[in-house]
């Protein structure tokens, strides 16, 4: 049961929540894609991603290596616009993070 809802049919949903660390020629930064922002980098769902592991996985167990999703490994070396949300949240504390909210085309205008 739900403890959030009481409901009894719990069915999960995969859903992205990738952190990116991004270069450049002098900084970096943390980047987290969540739900279609992930959808839109790779051009996959989340579970295809979550589908291909399990099968990569072939019930090893927990020690087994699963390479990374080609998928995420193609997205190394490209360029992106971002549309991102900055909160005092993601500039506080531990998180030094930015959220990721839409992947703009390449040819979007600053």
């Amino acid at each position: 049961m739900c403890a959030k809802c009481g409901k009894d049919n719990i069915a999960g949903v995969a859903q992205y929540r990738a952190k990116l660390y991004v270069y450049d020629k002098s900084d970096q930064a943390v980047f987290v894609l969540l739900g279609d922002a992930g959808r839109a980098l790779t051009g996959k769902h989340a579970s295809e991603l979550v589908s291909s592991y399990f099968e990569a996985d072939d019930n090893h167990g927990v020690d087994h290596e699963v390479p990374v999703p080609e998928a995420l490994i193609n997205t190394i070396g490209q360029s992106h616009k971002f549309c991102v949300k900055v909160t005092d949240h993601n500039l506080s504390g531990n998180t030094r993070s930015i959220t990721v909210t839409k992947i703009l085309p390449p040819d979007t205008p600053p």
